[in-house]
């Protein structure tokens, strides 16, 4: 990443007060040093900038200073994020997804959970049809009538409840799916609970699992930044 993104992230991050003001001015500092060292020193100079670049303990200075930098910036996020509230923390989730910036501090459980909820409440009527689609092809009417997100020790566990009309008098029914999954893998879409008379066919919920295989999971993610 060049100097300028590097800044405009930094002053996105001061923006949404995911840092200081001090801290801000301290990286932005930093920052713009970095760049000065960068496009070489001016003619008449090049001597005494070569003798700079080429000294062992100014280097080292300069990598602990940005190093410091980063971690004043890290343990700042660290702080900002445990005292928000959840709508907070989901904003802070997805400008960490999406920059990178924080993630060695905010756990990889708390971001799939908020782009879990985001990827569902934004697809939430496609996602039902296809849980609908798959399971019971001759029904109709699919919703999504609720899902919940939750972060187990080991993997996340969604579960959506999707709502359809079926048979000859258009009853009422429901399909409950759990979907499981982790940061290296999909691990399984499968029917939970399902009202209707008819029982989900083998290939039917192979079907449903595919689903979530090849569309939702490289969905979510590339949510999370890859």
């Amino acid at each position: 990443m060049d100097i300028r993104a590097r800044l405009k992230d930094l002053k996105e991050m001061y923006d949404k007060g995911l840092i200081s003001s001090a801290v801000y001015e301290q990286q932005q500092q930093v920052l713009l040093a970095t760049e000065g060292a960068g496009t070489g020193a001016q003619p008449g100079n090049s001597s005494s900038a070569g003798t700079a670049l080429l000294d062992p303990k100014k280097n080292l200075r300069s990598i602990w200073r940005l190093g410091l930098a980063a971690a004043i910036i890290l343990i700042g996020i660290w702080v900002v994020y445990s005292l928000s509230d959840r709508q907070t923390k989901d904003s802070i989730n997805q400008f960490t997804s999406q920059t990178g910036i924080g993630k060695q501090v905010i756990p990889w459980s708390d971001r799939a959970d908020t782009a879990a909820r985001k990827l569902i409440e934004l697809n939430k009527d496609k996602i039902a049809t296809a849980i609908q689609g798959a399971t019971h092809p001759t029904g109709s009417s699919p919703s999504m009538s609720s899902y919940k997100v939750s972060k187990l020790p080991d993997r996340i566990l969604v579960e959506m409840t999707v709502a359809w009309k079926g048979g000859f008098v258009q009853g009422n029914y429901s399909t409950v799916v759990i979907w499981e999954f982790t940061e290296q893998n999909n691990l399984q879409a499968r029917v939970a609970f399902d009202s209707a008379l008819t029982k989900v066919e083998p290939k039917n919920a192979r079907e449903l699992n595919d689903y979530f295989l090849t569309k939702v999971y490289p969905a979510l993610i590339s949510d999370l930044g890859g």
